[in-house]
């Protein structure tokens, strides 16, 4: 694991662990009671860089500091430089400990001392100075670089560290900015960087109407967001890419400030050269996981809805069929990402360092070339890199955001200054915010106006990045390939399962709604959303419970009347009345099932479901009489989903002619028994009758 790595995996235990040690510190000095404000020492801007305006002349540095309201009065600024960085490891090293080579140690400054500046903060004045002959008639504080000569060169990346002292007890508190100093403007480096314009996913987690199943965003994310596209036109002459997800500009066009970004975003996309503008699926997906899962008619769909909930007047970049689009990836991937980016329609990708093998270049610290990434069938596609030590400083430390784009800002001078100043080919390097990192104003504020006019890093979109940056340029490879060989991550056999059920059932319900109405392309979205990479996806379902949930509750407006009707004879047309709820209309397709009657006219009928009751009457011929049971089963049109189930019972009081006969029969069996019976009685009684008399006679 990088040093980077490390920092980011220990973030919060580092802030925490801070914030203890100046809590001890602040108490011994000043005494502070249990819940007392915490001296606290924050970056709340600084130059970007320095460049004299005569070669060897001073140049102007400034750092304003943000404190607690409860630092004493008499503390103290104090601000040490060190020797330059020598390698990028070496940055990376005074990112987590202090760093090492003092240069020089400016007087402490009183706080107190120092102008004010908005948010109560304070500002200290600098000036920079190659050799401390250059610094005749400064009156400001000076670093003095000390360089050898005039002649050379000083140019590189010092860290500073700025420390909040009192006397008597200390440090209470302090970080490691790093001030650049450049002689010249240069072949500066290429920067592209990848603004997602996007709120995290989030699906209620109850029955709600339909319409509100994907919540909108917070009320800090909804400012967030609105302060990106203000930021981005404030700085509109700096180059960005962004990324701006169909989903969230549909979410924001409901309130008046998200709609006044989406206009924002609008304007800015029509200035090309400076602002390129991804095509997006619906919601942030992870392309490699659904192709590896097979689940690739979701790539099409959620390409196809993005495209259709993107306001039209914002312009994006071409598809694959006018040359194609660039896709960038924020996880893993594997070679199932080919088959991925033919169905999202890219022909270029950035993939993440982490899952390249290792240059072979000994002296190529920094992958900062395109290059051909051989894919799946012997495929390939040109490619770059996304830089995972620069996508670091997006969320390194949010409780100090100003610090973090300014070390970002270092990061890229060390690049370009420290490992390749004076390339053959032009260099280019990429960073892309992690996966659900939503823009802080702050950051995003200092990053942009950091990156305008800067003579060391010139800012550029993914585009010009690719036309301006050759592939194979200063001896690096024009090949890469995959750090493994298989098809990388993807949905699990359950997921996948349940993405393709509920795909059918959503195409099967789309198929029962007419065209026009909107309840289609509501179920539509709110399973696309459901595939979000923003959402937990380690159940077995995952977030696709929310639209079984939701279309369940959209059926079960529609109900198939059970009751019993009575018949009187053999053959009759009864009525079956289904009732509906939904505010739209829906047709289907009515199933009868019996082992007691018959359907002259057969087992299935189309109906249309358009008023509050609808009837519609079915010709049966009872087999018996008696109660019969009736199933009746209403799919969508295709067969697929079952919109509703309902039973009747027949009660058949007509009786048939078998009945008849045999009631008939019956009756004459009866009647002759009886007969016989009655004659045979009668000759019995005759018989006792005439006994006696002739027995007297003889």
């Amino acid at each position: 694991m990088s040093l980077r790595g490390v920092r980011s995996s220990l973030a919060a235990a580092l802030v925490l662990s801070g914030a203890v040690s100046i809590a001890a510190l602040g108490q011994t000095a000043g005494g502070s009671s249990a819940g007392a404000d915490i001296p606290t020492l924050t970056l709340l801007d600084q130059s970007a860089y320095v460049m004299p305006a005569l070669a060897g002349g001073p140049a102007r540095f400034h750092i304003e500091v943000g404190v607690a309201p409860s630092v004493p009065s008499d503390t103290q600024l104090t601000v040490t430089v060190y020797k330059p960085i020598q390698s990028r490891s070496a940055f990376e090293e005074t990112l987590t400990n202090p760093p090492e080579g003092v240069l020089q140690t400016l007087s402490s400054t009183a706080l107190s001392a120092l102008p004010a500046v908005a948010g109560g903060g304070r500002r200290l004045n600098l000036a920079v100075v190659p050799q401390p002959s250059s610094a005749a008639g400064v009156q400001s504080p000076t670093i003095d670089l000390r360089c050898a000569s005039l002649s050379d060169n000083c140019s590189g990346v010092y860290p500073l560290q700025v420390s909040l002292e009192r006397p008597g007890a200390g440090v209470l508190a302090h970080f490691t900015t790093y001030l650049t100093y450049a002689q010249s403007n240069d072949d500066p480096l290429l920067f592209a960087w990848v603004v997602p314009f996007a709120a995290p996913v989030r699906l209620s987690t109850t029955t709600v109407p339909l319409a509100r199943a994907i919540l909108p965003p917070t009320e800090s994310t909804l400012s967030d967001l609105a302060q990106l596209a203000a930021l981005l036109r404030q700085y509109q002459q700096v180059p960005v890419t962004i990324e701006a997800a169909p989903e969230t500009l549909q979410l924001l066009s409901a309130s008046a400030s998200g709609r006044q970004a989406v206009d924002t975003l609008t304007q800015l996309s029509l200035t090309e050269s400076l602002h390129q503008f991804l095509p997006q699926p619906y919601v942030p997906i992870d392309l490699n996981a659904l192709a590896a899962a097979g689940v690739t008619g979701e790539i099409q769909a959620q390409m196809a809805t993005g495209a259709g909930a993107t306001p039209l007047a914002l312009k994006t970049e071409p598809a694959l069929g006018q040359g194609g689009s660039t896709w960038v990836a924020t996880g893993a991937v594997g070679t199932a990402l080919g088959p991925g980016l033919r169905l999202a329609g890219a022909s270029r990708v950035v993939v993440p360092d982490t899952d390249l093998t290792t240059s072979s270049d000994s002296d190529h610290a920094t992958w900062a070339q395109p290059f051909e990434l051989p894919l799946t069938k012997g495929t390939t596609v040109l490619a770059a890199a996304s830089d995972s030590e620069l996508s670091a400083h997006f969320s390194a430390d949010p409780s100090d955001p100003v610090l973090e784009a300014n070390q970002l800002l270092a990061d890229l001078a060390v690049i370009h200054l420290v490992e390749k100043p004076f390339p053959a080919d032009p260099r280019g390097v990429i960073a892309v915010p992690p996966r659900g990192w939503v823009a802080d104003p702050a950051f995003v504020s200092a990053l942009l106006k950091g990156l305008n006019a800067n003579p060391v890093v010139q800012a550029t979109t993914l585009g010009g990045f690719f036309a301006r940056v050759p592939k194979g340029g200063n001896d690096s490879a024009t090949t890469r390939r995959l750090s493994t060989s298989g098809p990388g991550p993807s949905l699990s056999p359950t997921q996948a399962a349940s993405v393709a059920r509920a795909r059918n059932r959503a195409s099967a319900f789309a198929g029962a709604v007419p065209r026009q109405s909107g309840v289609r392309a509501e179920i539509d979205e709110l399973l696309l959303a459901s595939e979000s990479d923003d959402l937990d996806s380690g159940a077995a379902i995952g977030p696709v419970s929310t639209f079984e949930r939701q279309l369940s509750a959209q059926l079960s407006l529609v109900q198939v009347a059970s009751r019993t009707i009575t018949i009187t004879a053999r053959s009759a047309s009864i009525p079956i009345t289904i009732t509906s709820d939904a505010p739209y209309n829906l047709r289907g397709t009515l199933s009868l099932t019996s082992s007691k009657l018959e359907f002259p006219r057969g087992h299935t009928r189309v109906v249309a479901i358009i008023h509050a009751t609808n009837s519609t009457r079915v010709d049966v011929l009872a087999r018996t009489s008696g109660d019969l049971p009736l199933e009746l089963t209403l799919t969508s049109p295709n067969g697929v989903l079952v919109i509703a189930r309902g039973r009747l019972t027949v009660r058949s009081t007509a009786t048939s002619v078998v009945g008849i006969a045999l009631t008939a029969l019956a009756v004459l069996v009866l009647a002759a028994w009886w007969a016989r019976t009655w004659r045979r009685s009668r000759r019995e009684q005759r018989g006792r009758s005439r006994g006696p008399a002739t027995h007297a006679s003889s």
